[in-house]
């Protein structure tokens, strides 16, 4: 709620702003969770989607940051700076999580599945792969940045690495056991769900549309997971 940039004179709304303060209150509750043993490994499978995606929210947020620095007397508020902090946080805390999960085991029956839920799988990590690539606003009848723009800037960065989270989590869920699995589709669909939800918010382009439906595919997933497995 810090202001995010600082200047002698008016500011204008920073679009995302609502966004990132609900997704850092998911982020915090997961990490609470986390620091708790009985719920820790099922949380941990969904933390990464989740983690992710508040990057890519953050980084929305960090590009009119950038944007607005270039203009005479506009400077980083303190917010700003506390943002730019949470993502070097999130980089830090991927490896932890990693390491964290190694030792989970894997279940070597997953290969297994029947070929719908690993088809539903491929098909939310696909639409929302290309969900993320795409422009996901439009303010004011312009298009915000996507993958076809160069150079990408901060926005377009972290629906990137989202995207590349989105597809290694449908990797592994698919050899992982059946609630790790479930944890994991749950974490793709809060994630991808606020990145289309914030989108929305803001006004919406083709790939946020792309991105929501990714997630209610992968809602599908997890209850199809929960069905199919003993």
């Amino acid at each position: 709620m810090l202001p995010v940039l600082a200047a002698s004179g008016p500011i204008p709304r920073i679009a995302g702003l609502g966004a990132v303060a609900v997704s850092g209150v998911v982020v915090a509750t997961v990490g609470v969770l986390l620091c708790l043993s009985e719920f820790a490994p099922s949380v941990r499978p969904a933390s990464a989607p989740i983690l992710a995606a508040h990057v890519a929210l953050v980084a929305v947020v960090l590009q009119a940051v950038v944007l607005g620095v270039g203009v005479d007397g506009v400077r980083p508020g303190l917010g700003g700076w506390l943002l730019g902090l949470s993502v070097l946080a999130a980089v830090v805390a991927a490896p932890a999580l990693a390491a964290a999960g190694g030792s989970d085991p894997v279940d070597s029956d997953a290969a297994e599945r029947p070929l719908l839920v690993r088809s539903v799988a491929w098909t939310s990590a696909v639409l929302i792969v290309v969900g993320s690539l795409l422009p996901a606003r439009s303010v004011d009848g312009r298009l915000g940045g996507w993958i076809g723009t160069w150079p990408w800037g901060w926005d377009v960065w972290g629906r990137v690495v989202f995207a590349a989270v989105v597809v290694t989590t449908a990797a592994i869920l698919l050899r992982a056991r059946r609630s790790r699995a479930v944890a994991a589709a749950v974490g793709t669909t809060v994630g991808a769900g606020g990145l289309a939800l914030a989108a929305i918010v803001d006004g919406a382009a083709v790939g946020a549309a792309i991105t929501g439906v990714g997630a209610i595919v992968s809602a599908l997933l997890s209850g199809l997971l929960t069905s199919t497995d003993e």
